[in-house]
């Protein structure tokens, strides 16, 4: 990817713009290490000894994900994480990140989509499996805070190391070269 650095790419975005699929695809098409907070969320969902703590899985789930990220570019690793940054704790994170790693690059990969197709997306994920997915049609509307959040990120982004791409009616293949374009514009090959 690159030599002298190494990169961390995070692929953001609101539920069901396509961060997982973007995500796995990128990290197999550059044979790097992908962290997913679903995944890390899903994993620690049913240890019961977390329970006994009122531990929230998913809470602890970023932590790895950042955690993981952080000592993978302090050994000259690149890797790519799945992560919705809809929150400022997310971006605050990648700060601490960049302030502490001083060799490394972080590029953020912002997927967006209307809300009305995220609402479809995820409903029908969680129709098709509704143990891993407690986010549907039924309770969408009460996170719809965070959807305004990266929207706003979208919206006064000037940092040219975060790219936005729209995945509204686009299909997965167009989505994904349009992905690695971007990311060859920055020297990512």
């Amino acid at each position: 990817m690159i030599k002298d650095k190494p990169i961390l790419i995070i692929v953001g975005g609101f539920a069901g713009t396509g961060k997982t699929m973007l995500s796995k695809k990128l990290a197999k098409h550059f044979s790097i290490t992908r962290l997913g907070v679903d995944d890390f969320g899903r994993m620690l969902k049913p240890k019961k000894f977390l329970n006994r703590f009122d531990t929230d899985c998913y809470k602890l789930a970023y932590e790895l994900v950042f955690a993981s990220a952080k000592s993978s570019l302090a050994v000259k690793t690149s890797s790519i994480a799945d992560i919705n940054m809809c929150n400022p704790l997310s971006w605050q994170e990648i700060e601490k990140i960049k302030s502490q790693v001083k060799n490394a690059r972080i590029l953020i990969i912002l997927l967006q989509c209307s809300f009305d197709t995220s609402t479809k997306r995820v409903e029908k994920r969680r129709l098709s499996d509704p143990d891993n997915y407690d986010i549907g049609k039924h309770n969408i509307k009460e996170v719809r805070y965070k959807y305004k959040f990266i929207e706003d990120k979208i919206k006064n982004n000037e940092s040219p190391d975060i790219v936005v791409i729209n995945t509204d009616k686009k299909p997965q293949r167009q989505v994904l070269t349009e992905a690695i374009q971007e990311l060859k514009k920055r020297g990512i090959k």
